[in-house]
């Protein structure tokens, strides 16, 4: 098996920092990524974490579902997912020279 190495921003587009309080979100949960094999494991309500990766589909569903509790639900219309962002997210990455921080 080959051990994979996961990169991303640690400070938000506001500038504050969401890494340290998402780290910390997951180690309260009992979630370990070498044990967990994943970053972000499939969340069931009756279930709680479940042994898998989230889907690309679930996790479609539950940005959809934070963006109504935040107050900005998206429109019918407006084409919301995880895909995209990754994409541009990394693009950004690699334009930019973005330094390297590994978790």
């Amino acid at each position: 098996m080959t051990n994979k190495v996961a990169a991303g921003h640690a400070d938000g587009l506001d500038g504050s920092e969401w890494a340290t309080s998402w780290l910390e979100a997951r180690k309260a949960q009992g979630l370990d990524a070498s044990v967990n094999k994943c970053m972000l494991p499939a969340f069931s309500p009756s279930e709680g974490w479940m042994k898998r990766r989230m889907r690309a589909d679930e996790f479609n569903r539950a940005l959809k579902r934070l963006l109504t509790m935040l107050g900005v639900p998206p429109s019918e219309k407006q084409l919301i997912g995880s895909h995209s962002s990754k994409v541009t997210l990394l693009s950004w990455s690699g334009k930019f020279r973005v330094g390297n921080v590994f978790f």
